[in-house]
């Protein structure tokens, strides 16, 4: 995925697993979410290999539908079985996804629990992240997406110890890890702020409950 960076990637994989958890999603859908100008083999190709990537973290589960012999143009999402995953032939599901008779049956995926735990923690950690501002940056001009990197490592982090996770600690060192000791995280503004957002996160983790464990 050479010409995708770091940033696309994380937006490809999370358009996946949000499409996944609204509703058992078919291969061709994942084109569909693509604007016109995104529809091209490369991005199958990083679609396809960011999808194995999930199937082997086990955040997304794979399956087949046989066509209804009666009914060939349906595919029913009902009668789901599970099955092994190839990438060549993802890539040209997701090529030929207006072809809907060159394959006998098509991909399927669902979220596991642990993909509906990234689909929603994740998001919320990069919400309170961006709400709170704990730096000020994004006052200052950076982007809407300025803590993503950091959002995500928290919840790295966060997932290692789902129990009872030490999220001041997680918080503080990560921001200090990616900004060093001093400057803008040394501010009393600062270590309030990760304490708020550590707070925050706590929160919704306890709202959420066990649909993230």
């Amino acid at each position: 995925m050479e010409k995708f960076n770091r940033k696309e990637e994380r937006e490809i994989r999370r358009r996946i697993i949000e499409q996944c958890n609204e509703d058992t999603c078919g291969s061709w859908e994942f084109v569909w979410a693509l604007k016109d100008e995104d529809r091209n083999f490369e991005m199958y190709k990083a679609q396809a290999d960011i999808v194995e990537g999930l199937l082997k973290e086990g955040r997304i589960r794979v399956f087949k539908s046989q066509r209804d012999e009666s009914k060939p143009e349906i595919l029913n999402k009902d009668n789901l079985i599970p099955t092994t995953f190839d990438n060549n032939r993802m890539r040209h599901e997701l090529l030929y996804h207006l072809d809907r008779e060159k394959f006998q049956d098509y991909y399927f995926f669902q979220t596991t629990i642990s993909g509906d735990r990234e689909y929603f923690l994740l998001g919320w950690i990069k919400r309170i992240l961006r709400e709170r501002d704990p730096l000020g940056l994004i006052s200052m001009g950076s982007p809407e997406d300025e803590y993503d990197t950091e959002a995500h490592d928290i919840f790295t982090e966060i997932e290692k110890n789902l129990v009872s996770p030490d999220l001041n600690q997680i918080v503080s060192s990560e921001f200090i890890s990616m900004f060093g000791i001093g400057g803008y995280t040394d501010t009393k503004q600062a270590k309030d702020a990760f304490t708020q957002v550590a707070q925050d996160i706590e929160s919704k983790m306890k709202e959420l409950g066990d649909s993230i464990k």
